[in-house]
């Protein structure tokens, strides 16, 4: 079967410890007070600080035409409060937060909204980033082969995130074997 390489449009990231570093927002307590240009603290004072070059990361992903969608397993309303906080909700064109594991489903409902909106992506064009491996074999599973980065292990941070994305972005459009 022909697999055709394509230019990636969208990039889906999760939230706990991929793009910041709390393992579990839904068990923090808003309200949420911003601490630094990186770091909220919830009402309890734990503290949730994006990972080094996140914000740097969506800014320059956002100015090279990626359309920016999270995809996490959180309490919506918690997870919104938090991007709002730290000033990066707008640098997402959606957020996609549920109250659970199934990402696949997640996605295949944003494609799902981008179809409606008469955006028509192939498997291939969407590259998801993620620190745990089950959630991009489900993802492939259900959606196709999209670009499954495994955060902490494909890459160390969000600036080599960053120079795998560039690469993908630039790379020719080829068909292989």
């Amino acid at each position: 079967m022909t697999r055709h390489l394509c230019k990636p449009r969208v990039l889906f990231i999760d939230l706990d410890l991929t793009l910041w570093n709390h393992s579990d927002l839904s068990l923090t307590n808003p309200p949420y007070t911003k601490v630094g240009r990186n770091a909220i603290v919830d009402s309890r004072g734990e503290r949730i600080e994006l990972n080094y070059g996140a914000r740097e990361f969506l800014e320059w992903a956002r100015e090279t035409g990626l359309m920016l969608f999270t995809l996490s397993w959180n309490e919506p309303v918690k997870a919104v409060k938090a991007l709002k906080t730290l000033e990066i909700d707008s640098l997402f064109h959606g957020i996609y937060v549920e109250p659970h594991h199934r990402k696949d489903l997640v996605m295949l409902k944003a494609l799902k909204d981008l179809e409606e909106k008469g955006i028509h992506l192939k498997p291939c064009e969407v590259i998801y980033v993620d620190d745990k491996e089950i959630h991009g074999e489900q993802v492939r599973d259900s959606v196709g082969d999209v670009v499954f980065i495994l955060m902490w292990r494909d890459v160390k941070d969000f600036i080599e995130l960053r120079e795998l994305v560039n690469k993908l972005l630039n790379a020719q459009c080829i068909a292989q074997a």
